[in-house]
């Protein structure tokens, strides 16, 4: 019995030891919430999950909490699209008195084969008050795969 836990206990140490040195893509589980601290001084953050935020110069005053939660992918194989959305606060602002800036990776899963992103991928705002998706200003950065996103309120943030 002895040499069966030894040897149990062993290879757990064996399988953990090799797989120390990998890496892993965690999933972008919905409902993580990731929070980071903004100030005049640091204006700009990334979450783990490639999300970015730079408030520019002009939006806070003091040290303010930036709390980025992921929320449930949205697919709709029927229409062509998926939306990979987050939701964006900033402290208790809500209405922003400059422009900022968030960067969303985003998915071609959706896109054909050899389709141009900036045809076939988009961001969008959910409307709090209708629930319905709303145009954004964005732009889309295909050498980093990412929508860049202007705005000046806080809100959930969807990648189409």
């Amino acid at each position: 019995m002895k040499t069966k836990v030894i040897a149990l206990v062993m290879t757990i140490v064996l399988v953990m030891s090799s797989l120390s040195g990998c890496e892993f893509d965690l999933p972008k589980l919905p409902g993580k919430t990731t929070a980071l601290t903004l100030s005049p001084e640091n204006t700009s953050v990334t979450t783990a999950d490639g999300i970015t935020v730079n408030v520019g110069n002009y939006v806070l005053d003091s040290e303010t909490e930036l709390k980025v939660t992921k929320k449930p992918v949205e697919e709709h194989k029927e229409e062509g699209y998926k939306i990979e959305a987050y939701d964006i606060s900033l402290g208790n602002m809500h209405e922003l008195n400059d422009f900022i800036t968030i960067r969303i990776p985003y998915d071609t899963t959706f896109c054909e084969k050899g389709q141009d992103p900036a045809r076939c991928v988009g961001a969008k705002y959910k409307n709090e008050t209708t629930g319905e998706w709303e145009d954004v200003l964005f732009e889309v950065d295909a050498a980093a795969n990412e929508l860049v996103i202007y705005t000046d309120h806080s809100s959930t943030y969807g990648a189409f």
